[in-house]
């Protein structure tokens, strides 16, 4: 304490009336005098003047002072410096290198404080960018700066530093895919490495409000192979369609989501597949809207070969169309439409808890006989709320044909929950229609299906060469007033194999069940009724 008032009386004592004038001479009036460097910080009073030696003025024979520097906010040697000036001949300084650092240099060159410049980051720290290497905080930034023709920029961001949307830009006088026009005329074109578009470098929000539809077709649509998804919560308020081939969706876990904002025409689907070699992963699609219903499946497959769902999510709420208690409406989750072939979905969770009059999980079908084939629904897990079955495969329901159009669609590894609310429904899994609408080669098996039906676990309809094995089944039948089936055929079903299953049914009366219907072969069983 008492060294610290002896310094205070020291600076109280450089800074009289007498000290004043001889500082002028010697900083300002003498040509030989200089000062080499100035250190300011803020939490402490820290001023280093190294003066030169200057001849003695006319009447000055001697400048007794002795200046202690005190900075409370450094340690150790680095940490504060100590100069002592005796007769204007001799200095002695201690270790300023911290001490002596500009404001400038320790801010890393022309970056502003306040992160509201213009000009480009640079690394290099100098007062001039280098004009090849700039990188800027977000786009509007880069466009207000002067970028030559052959320059390579960075962004750290796309609207806000670190938003998902950093990218690499080339300038250039032409523009190509996502590119961003310049104040100057010229265009920041995206560098994508390796063919992978990310949407947030090309203007997409994610905020889970802003519509980034547009911005999703343009990408998907865009010729690049690879279109990644940062994670977050893309709003879109109308139908998006894959036209291109070959293209692969890489979601990280992001969520399409659907709310009373969507002001498209009405589709039947909202994500629309209508293109070959496509791979979807890690995405989910959600609706989240309320009075405003304008499609009836997230998502929809045709005209297609070579499509691989995986690891994806498809989520309708029980709140969904909260203005419509009657449920009078259709909401689906998947959608494989007609002329598909080499189809997969995967370890996939389809959740419809809408409780609505129409619609499922997934309904593999082909509505227009065009042919669809090796369609494979393996290690899935679907929810249904609602009336109609949680998983259907049919074909050719509106048109004669004197054969199925669907051949060889596998179904294993799954788990099926149906129950409703709302409404009874007799069938619990669909596995063909009738009048030509079945299937010509299924294999349903190694499935867990805990069903509420009307009467029916599975409809088979009028399909062929089926075979229900090794699934475990527990149905519970609402209806007492007419007969329960577990499997139920038509006219034209044949080669209906039911073997190695365990079954549990929980009928309303104990009599009034029967096994199968139809054309069916029921093999070794395991069955229990509760």
């Amino acid at each position: 304490m008492n060294d610290r008032k002896r310094r205070k009386k020291k600076w109280e004592f450089k800074f009289n009336k007498k000290l004043i004038p001889l500082l002028i001479i010697l900083i300002a009036g003498v040509g030989f005098a200089g000062i080499s460097s100035f250190s300011a910080e803020k939490n402490d009073t820290v001023i280093v003047m190294n003066l030169l030696p200057a001849p003695e003025s006319e009447g000055v024979s001697e400048i007794d002072t002795d200046i202690e520097i005190d900075s409370e906010n450094s340690s150790g040697d680095n940490g504060s410096t100590e100069t002592h000036t005796g007769t204007g001949n001799s200095t002695e300084t201690g270790n300023s290198n911290a001490g002596t650092e500009t404001e400038s240099e320790s801010t890393g060159g022309t970056e502003s404080g306040t992160g509201n410049s213009n000009e480009p980051i640079t690394e290099s720290g100098n007062d001039e960018p280098d004009d090849r290497d700039f990188t800027f905080r977000n786009v509007e930034e880069m466009k207000s700066s002067h970028l030559s023709v052959g320059s390579c920029v960075t962004t750290a961001g796309y609207y806000t530093a670190r938003d998902g949307g950093s990218a690499t830009y080339n300038i250039e006088k032409t523009s190509s895919f996502g590119s961003v026009q310049l104040e100057s005329g010229l265009y920041a074109n995206p560098v994508f490495s390796g063919g992978v578009v990310n949407v947030k470098a090309i203007g997409a929000v994610g905020d889970g409000s802003t519509d980034d539809a547009g911005i999703i077709k343009k990408a998907l649509n865009s010729g690049y192979s690879i279109i990644e998804f940062p994670k977050a919560r893309y709003a879109c308020n109308s139908h998006i369609t894959m036209t291109k081939p070959g293209v692969t969706i890489r979601g990280n876990y992001s969520t399409l989501v659907t709310n009373d904002n969507f002001n498209a025409d009405y589709k039947e689907w909202f994500f629309i597949v209508k293109a070959d070699n496509i791979s979807i992963d890690r995405l989910k699609l959600e609706c989240a809207e309320t009075h405003t219903h304008k499609f009836k499946s997230q998502m929809g497959i045709m005209d297609s070969n070579g499509v691989d769902i995986t690891n994806c999510e498809f989520y309708i709420p029980y709140d969904v169309m909260a203005s419509n208690p009657t449920r009078k409406i259709e909401y689906s989750n998947l959608d494989i439409y007609a002329n598909c072939k080499n189809v997969s979905i995967d370890n996939c969770f389809m959740i419809d808890e809408a409780d609505a009059y129409a619609g499922l999980c997934c309904q593999i079908r082909d509505l227009f006989g065009k042919g669809s084939s090796n369609i494979s629904f393996t290690n899935n897990t679907c929810y249904h709320v609602g009336r109609d079955e949680v998983f259907a495969v049919f074909s050719n329901v509106t048109h004669s044909s004197s054969n199925n159009s669907m051949s060889n669609v596998i179904v294993t590894g799954n788990k099926f929950y149906k129950s409703s609310n709302n409404y009874i429904n007799n069938v619990g899994i669909t596995l063909g229609f009738e009048n030509n609408g079945g299937v010509d080669g299924l294999i349903f098996s190694g499935n867990l299906a805990l069903l509420t039906a009307d009467c029916i676990f599975a409809k088979v309809g009028s399909s062929t060469n089926v075979e229900i094995s090794n699934n475990t089944i527990e149905c519970t039948i609402l209806r007492s007033d007419m007969r329960a089936y577990l499997v139920y055929a038509y006219d034209g079903a044949n080669n209906i194999d039911v073997k190695n299953n365990n079954i549990t049914v929980i009928p309303q009366r104990a009599d009034n069940y029967i096994i199968k219907k139809g054309n069916v072969n029921i093999g070794q069983n395991s069955i229990v009724v509760r």
